[in-house]
């Protein structure tokens, strides 16, 4: 939809599953949380729906996600403010909110152009969700391309505090590449990633001597 000063769009995408046979499937319950330990089972692994808005060189975009995994769950996926400029050979961009992680290449793909339906389970140990709170600016001239960001440093998906921060230290993510169309359809990517941040240990509550 196009109007006088604001122009949008919409979109999603569906993923369903079924798991026919799974070796590590019992008909019990876990000893520790009481949860059940059967995967074989039909779900929603994936249901998301987004909407962007752009004017000028002001973007937002809302994205939301629904699943079945651990119960049925709805929540944020994505929320980003953004302010870019664009001319021939290059483009900037700063935006703020809950981004995409800018590490590696996995982290940074959308889930239907991945080739793959999961992410590989080393990038899942570093990342386990994709999206973090913070601020990030990236830009691109002709085939280079860098992106920083400075990011709470709990993602969607952590164990203790996904999209929260229990210590004041943040983290600062960062990528350099390549990406260039190399003959034809033949394209090159490639890219340096590094992650710098400060991990939490609760401590122990005060007791008398």
């Amino acid at each position: 939809l196009e109007g006088k000063s604001w122009s949008l769009a919409a979109g999603g995408f569906l993923q369903a599953d079924s798991v026919i046979l799974d070796q590590s499937a019992q008909n019990q319950l876990a000893p520790v949380g009481g949860e059940p330990l059967n995967t074989e089972r039909f779900l929603i692994r994936r249901a998301h729906v987004f909407v962007e808005a752009h004017r000028n060189a002001l973007a937002s975009v809302i994205e939301m996600d629904a699943n079945t995994v651990k119960g049925m769950s709805v929540g944020l996926a994505r929320a980003e403010l953004a302010l870019g400029r664009a001319r021939p050979g290059w483009e900037a961009e700063l935006g703020l909110g809950l981004l995409r992680i800018p590490f590696g290449l996995e982290v940074q793909e959308w889930d239907p152009d991945r080739f793959f339906l999961e992410r590989s389970n080393v990038s899942r140990a570093l990342f386990p969700g994709t999206f973090d709170l913070g601020a990030r600016a990236k830009a691109s001239w002709r085939f280079v391309r860098a992106q920083f960001a400075v990011m709470n440093g709990n993602p969607l998906g952590d164990a203790s505090f996904p999209a929260r921060d229990p210590n004041a230290a943040k983290d600062f993510v960062g990528r350099l590449g390549v990406d260039a169309t190399v003959a034809g359809k033949i394209r090159l990517s490639a890219g340096f990633s590094s992650l710098k941040g400060t991990g939490f240990h609760a401590g122990t509550p005060a007791t008398k001597d």
